[in-house]
């Protein structure tokens, strides 16, 4: 007899739900289990609750949150405490659902399966996965020996679809295979990671950027900052320069990338030109443009077709950068150059958007519309930017957040050097 499903089921198939697109079910992580589970058979929700407490009768909680922080691509940070009480939700939720039900139903035969005699099978397997995280294999092993082997095997498998760089060698696929067999799985579990199996394991991924410090489009905003705000062009004018110190919007741009001695600097600058280009309106450039450099709307001048508008100051751009790069043999940005978090990725947006609601409502949506429509990346170092142009304080914690996401974005240090000064006490450091 086979389970009541070929799928995946139980606690893994609750930490699915929070992929990249899970605000599209709900705006909290409850709402998002509360819409799935209202679309489902009871079967389902009672897989979910006999899951959710064999995690939460068998296992310490530092083992439960470590599980739902690799199981779930996101769910907010929590204490050993709180994923304890999130699993505790999770029951409740079942119950709730379940509590409508006027003819219950009971898991039965296979679905009642604990795998117990494949604990040192699924154990083994565990242990032989250096790329998860210590912690992780840990609690994957106190899962198999102190709640069940099956649940435990079921949320490696999740685990390794949640994890960057996983791979499965085709000897050892093929003993999972075998232990899903065991447990009576059906046929579409094991094979959900059948796509990470490879001879060879996948290079190890980029460390890093080709700079530390500032680079594209908020490099250049910073350019352009207004005298006292950490520019070089800070003084533009209209016209070309001379004995007031002033340069021309083209001219300025047109002395930074010359200045540049790595040509990847300028292929940073054109690629976020253009993905403003191409993803956003015009008045969400304008006021990103404004809100990084500090200078008013007047700067784009409908007298100048260089800069008429924010689509037009953006052709320049590009076009600046493309003169740079004429004749030259320059390889296009990869690796860690290419870093990012996608569009419409729902969590990174929704991080971006709590912190740049400090400033104000416009700049605020724009900095969000660019999280969402073409990626919290750039996003983040225009905030970052626009932060350090207003000089808007920040607390331990805030900056204890930024610095992270920065982090995973391969940001290196002496980008946040401006923004850690933001902290009271830093100012001097």
């Amino acid at each position: 007899m086979q389970r009541f499903t070929d799928f995946e089921f139980g606690v893994p198939w609750v930490m699915g739900f929070f992929h990249a697109d899970g605000s599209h079910s709900g705006d909290t992580p409850v709402e998002v289990v509360a819409s799935h589970f209202a679309e489902e058979a009871d079967q389902e929700i009672l897989a979910v609750r006999r899951d959710a407490l064999t995690l939460l009768d068998g296992l310490a909680p530092e083992a439960v949150g470590a599980l739902w922080s690799a199981g779930a691509e996101y769910l907010p940070g929590a204490a050993p405490a709180e994923w304890t009480a999130w699993t505790r939700t999770v029951v409740a939720l079942c119950d709730a659902r379940l509590s409508a039900v006027t003819d219950p139903v009971a898991l039965s035969g296979a679905d009642l399966e604990d795998g117990r005699d494949q604990e040192e099978a699924v154990v083994a397997e565990i242990a032989g996965l250096s790329f998860l995280a210590a912690d992780v294999r840990d609690a994957l092993t106190e899962c198999a020996r102190r709640g069940t082997p099956d649940l435990a095997f079921r949320i490696l498998l999740r685990v390794l679809r949640s994890t960057p760089g996983a791979w499965l060698a085709p000897d050892r696929y093929a003993r999972m295979e075998a232990i899903g067999a065991a447990l009576r799985l059906g046929e579409f579990v094991v094979d959900s990671v059948q796509y990470l199996v490879d001879d060879e394991p996948p290079p190890d991924p980029p460390t890093e950027r080709f700079t530390d410090g500032d680079f594209g489009m908020s490099r250049l905003m910073r350019a352009f900052a207004p005298e006292g705000g950490g520019g070089t062009y800070g003084t533009y004018g209209t016209g070309g320069g001379g004995a007031g110190g002033t340069k021309a919007p083209v001219a300025a741009v047109r002395g930074l990338l010359a200045e540049a001695s790595d040509p990847r600097e300028v292929l940073a600058v054109r690629r976020d030109a253009q993905a403003l280009l191409d993803h956003l309106p015009g008045r969400t450039g304008e006021v990103l443009w404004c809100a990084g450099t500090g200078l008013g709307p007047g700067f784009f001048a409908a007298d100048d077709p260089g800069r008429a508008s924010g689509k037009a100051w953006l052709r320049t751009v590009v076009a600046e950068c493309d003169a740079r790069l004429s004749g030259l043999d320059v390889p296009p940005l990869d690796g860690g150059d290419l870093v990012g978090g996608g569009a419409r990725n729902g969590p990174a947006t929704r991080e971006l958007s709590e912190f740049a609601a400090v400033l104000d409502p416009e700049t605020a949506q724009a900095l969000t519309d660019c999280a969402w429509l073409y990626d919290p990346e750039l996003a983040l170092r225009l905030l970052l930017r626009t932060l350090v142009r207003t000089r808007t304080p920040l607390t331990a914690g805030q900056y204890a957040r930024l610095a992270g996401r920065a982090a995973a974005y391969l940001h290196g240090p002496r980008l946040l050097e401006d923004v850690r000064r933001l902290v009271p006490g830093n100012a001097e450091g």
